[in-house]
């Protein structure tokens, strides 16, 4: 397998998704609270949509914004505001689908989770990524193992 890398951008599906989901929770809430736990809700509400569009537009501090896979199979990860990438080990908690990649990063010993949608990458970047977690951290396990045997 070839090195490559992959810029991330923010899901357009992901955003629709999050005003469908505040919208309704919103329509909800005014329907079914009154008083102060309507206003609690409301506020609650505001909150999450704040938070939700932050991390869906990489405002967050981890977020991660490129990725890069050498020829050793190693990853390196750029993350938010930072100029210099940093090697990161893809972790057993990841998890792989059809529609997202749910990947969970260790980064200089701190854990990154973060997921990526089909839309946030071109479809070449996004299809090496999913082989390459799903097949080549095997092989550097498999490598690990061979290592120890000796």
């Amino acid at each position: 397998m070839r090195s490559f890398q992959t810029t991330l951008k923010p899901s357009r599906s992901l955003k629709i998704l999050i005003v469908f989901l505040h919208l309704s929770a919103l329509a909800l809430c005014l329907a079914e609270f009154y008083g102060w736990m309507m206003w609690l809700g409301l506020a609650a509400l505001a909150g999450s949509f704040a938070y939700a569009w932050r991390s869906v537009n990489f405002q967050t501090q981890n977020a991660v914004r490129k990725i890069i896979i050498d020829r050793q199979y190693r990853a390196t990860v750029y993350l938010n505001g930072e100029e210099e990438g940093r090697s990161a080990v893809l972790q057993d908690g990841s998890m792989l689908t059809v529609y997202a990649l749910f990947l969970q990063w260790n980064v200089d010993g701190k854990m990154v989770k973060h997921c990526i949608l089909p839309d946030m990458t071109d479809r070449d970047a996004y299809r090496r990524l999913k082989v390459w977690a799903r097949w080549c951290r095997e092989k550097e396990d498999k490598a690990e193992l061979a290592a120890d045997m000796d």
